[in-house]
C-alpha cells in the first residue's frame, strides 16, 4: 500500500482528489482487500506506459490503482484543464483493452461495492460475479459502511446496476476517449 506522499505523485501537478485521499486512509485501516482485486497504488504510470510513452498521452492520465490481481489499472482521464474529482475513470487491461468505466470517482467507488474484478478485453469490460461461489472480500462490509457514511452513497444492488453505471459513462465519454486514444495508440 502506498504512503500518502508516494500516492500524491500519481496526480502531479494536481492534488490528490479528496475522495481518493479519504479512500487511501480507509484502505490503510482495513486488512486485506475491500473490493476484489482493487487497491490504490503508486503505479507511476507503469502499466499505462505500455500503451504509449508519449508525454502528451501520459500527462492526461492519472493512475488510481490496480483494477485486478493481474495488473489492470484504473486511471482518471483529464484531456484538458478541469477537476480530477469529476474526470472519467478508464481501465487499462493487462491483456488488452482500454475502456471508460465510470463517469467520475464516486461512480467508481459505487462499482467497487460489487466486489469483483473487471474482465477486460479489446471489445468490452464486464463486471461479473458468480453468486453461488461469491465470498465477500475481507473488508467489503466495512467499505460499504464507509462509502455510505462519507459519501452518502448506497452500494450497487447487483450486476445490472454496475452495467448501468458503466453504460452511462461510456455513453458520455467513450467516443471522445477513443478519438483521443487513437492519437497515441492506433488500435
Amino acid at each position: 500500500m502506498p504512503s500518502r506522499a508516494a500516492y500524491e505523485k500519481n496526480f502531479l501537478p494536481h492534488q490528490v482528489p479528496k475522495a481518493l485521499g479519504e479512500l487511501l486512509e480507509f484502505q490503510s485501516s482495513v486488512k486485506g482487500f475491500f473490493s476484489s482485486g482493487f487497491e490504490l497504488a503508486d503505479d507511476d504510470k507503469g502499466g499505462i506506459e505500455t500503451w504509449s510513452s508519449d508525454s502528451a498521452f501520459l500527462d492526461c492520465l492519472y493512475p488510481i490503482g490496480m483494477a485486478n490481481g493481474s495488473g489492470s489499472t484504473y486511471a482518471l482521464w483529464l484531456e484538458n484543464e478541469g477537476d480530477l474529482a469529476t474526470a472519467p475513470v478508464v481501465v487499462f487491461g493487462d491483456e488488452g483493452g482500454v475502456h471508460v468505466v465510470a463517469e467520475d470517482i464516486v461512480s467508481l467507488l459505487r462499482i467497487l461495492t460489487f466486489d469483483t474484478e473487471p474482465m477486460i478485453d479489446d471489445e468490452k469490460v464486464v463486471y461479473y460475479r458468480d453468486e453461488d461461489d461469491y465470498e465477500p472480500s475481507d473488508g467489503a462490509a466495512e467499505y460499504v459502511a464507509w462509502l455510505t457514511k462519507h459519501f452518502n452513497q448506497k452500494p450497487v444492488s447487483g450486476s445490472n446496476e454496475v452495467e448501468e453505471l458503466v453504460n452511462a459513462a461510456q455513453k458520455r465519454f467513450a467516443k471522445p476517449f477513443a478519438t483521443w486514444m487513437k492519437r497515441y495508440h492506433g488500435g
